[in-house]
């Protein structure tokens, strides 16, 4: 695992590496960075970080113009913002920011997400879907899932390479899902939480860009799925 940790202040640079290092104790890579200029030429050059800890307020370029050109890049990435400033709380959701968590609360706050972040990866490292068809199987990790969807007698799996299809019904893969981090959209769609960047009136919109539309009977809970799952990331 790589992690990059964007900071000014060199007291935090250091905290920050010191609490990642005591729960991923073999970790691959560190790389600090003083400014949003430099993590942003490594990443134009290909350099990718499992993690991204980014303060907001920078001189130059500033963490959050930085979290949405990482997330441009890298769709799976965890960008969490480590900031003095609580007023960006909000503006975090528009990149999918893992966490945000307040300077003065990095000692009580940062292990647990840090944690939480270990047993995720422990969990989607052996999460899979396979999908039969009468002639191949496809394993297909639900992290990479963007969203499922009916087209007459099969179901089609969008995912971040490519579509796969089974002959089976949306409903019949919603129970072999067990619902982790999925969402019921409409009668034939099914998204992956983890996927929606913005929920717009009776739309969501996905990481890609993809917009699906929410049945107006399915509307209120869907919202409120999501909003419930975002809540749980804070």
């Amino acid at each position: 695992m790589k992690v990059a940790i964007l900071d000014d202040e060199k007291i935090y640079l250091d905290l920050i590496r010191q609490e990642v290092g005591r729960v991923f104790p073999n970790i691959e890579c560190i790389r600090q960075y003083a400014d949003s200029e430099g993590l942003l030429y490594d990443l134009a050059e290909g350099i990718r970080y499992d993690i991204y800890f980014l303060d907001v307020e920078l001189p130059g370029v500033d963490g959050m113009t930085a979290a949405r050109e990482i997330r441009k890049q890298d769709t799976d990435a965890n960008i969490i913002f480590i900031t003095a400033f609580a007023k960006y709380a909000a503006e975090s959701y528009d990149v999918r920011a893992y966490q945000y968590i307040l300077k003065s609360q990095i000692s009580e706050k940062l292990p647990k997400v840090l944690r939480h972040i270990a047993e995720e990866l422990q969990v989607s490292a052996v999460e899979y879907y396979v999908a039969e068809t009468s002639t191949r199987y496809d394993r297909i990790a639900l992290r990479d899932i963007l969203y499922i969807y009916k087209e007459k007698k099969y179901a089609i799996f969008a995912t971040q390479q490519g579509d796969f299809r089974q002959r089976l019904t949306v409903s019949k893969i919603w129970e072999q899902l067990e619902h982790k981090h999925f969402v019921w959209v409409d009668r034939g769609v099914i998204v992956n939480i983890k996927k929606v960047q913005r929920v717009m009136k009776n739309e969501l919109v996905l990481e890609n860009g993809i917009v699906i539309k929410i049945s107006r009977s399915n509307l209120q809970r869907v919202r409120a799925e999501i909003a419930d799952f975002w809540r749980e990331q804070l």
